[in-house]
C-alpha cells in the first residue's frame, strides 16, 4: 500500500510532463536571438499603429533602439496592413456564431549587407484568431475582440522579429558568432 501511494505523485507529474510536451504548448517569445541588430528604423504609413507600436515594444525588450530610417542598422518597411473579420460560424437561428479576425502585414527587411544576400524581398505574414459571438453581451464581444487584435499584432510582430533574425544571421559572417 505504501508503494502504490508514493507512486499516484510521481505518475500523476509523468502525466502532465506527457500532456504539455505532446499538446503543442511552448513558452511565448522563445528563441530569438537578435543580439548583432544595433538599432532598426521602422518606416510606415501609420507610425502609431497598434502593430508599430508593439513591434516597438518587442524590440525595446531585447534592447534594440528605434531609430530614424538613416541612422538603423536596419530598416522595416510596412507596406501594406490589412485587418478582416469574417464570420466564421452560424448558430441554428442564422445568426453569427462565431467571427474570424485575421490580419496581414507585407514588409521589407533592409540592411547594410541585405541587398547581397537576397533578404530584400517583400514578405507577407498573416495571424488569425476566432472568437464566439454573443448578441446579448455586446460589451464584452468589443473587449474581447479588442484583446484578441493586440494579441495578433504581438504575434505579427513576433513573425517579424523572426525575419528580423534570419536576415542578421545572413548578414553575420559565420566565424563572427
Amino acid at each position: 500500500m505504501l508503494r502504490v501511494s508514493r507512486a499516484k505523485p510521481l505518475l500523476s507529474l509523468l502525466a502532465v510532463a506527457i500532456v504539455l510536451s505532446g499538446c503543442g504548448w511552448h513558452l511565448r517569445g522563445g528563441g530569438l536571438s537578435l543580439d548583432s541588430v544595433g538599432s532598426v528604423a521602422i518606416v510606415a504609413r501609420d507610425t502609431r499603429s497598434e502593430l508599430v507600436t508593439t513591434l516597438k515594444r518587442k524590440l525595446a525588450a531585447y534592447d534594440i533602439a528605434a531609430v530614424p530610417a538613416g541612422e538603423a542598422d536596419y530598416q522595416i518597411t510596412i507596406f501594406n496592413q490589412q485587418t478582416k473579420k469574417r464570420t466564421a460560424s452560424v448558430s441554428g437561428a442564422a445568426r453569427t456564431a462565431e467571427y474570424r479576425l485575421v490580419a496581414e502585414v507585407t514588409f521589407l527587411i533592409e540592411g547594410s549587407a541585405a541587398a547581397s544576400t537576397g533578404v530584400n524581398q517583400p514578405v507577407t505574414v498573416f495571424a488569425e484568431r476566432y472568437f464566439d459571438f454573443d448578441e446579448t453581451r455586446v460589451l464584452a464581444n468589443q473587449t474581447e475582440q479588442r484583446q484578441l487584435q493586440q494579441a495578433i499584432n504581438d504575434n505579427l510582430a513576433h513573425q517579424i522579429m523572426a525575419h528580423l533574425q534570419k536576415a542578421a544571421q545572413q548578414q553575420t559572417p559565420p566565424d563572427a558568432t
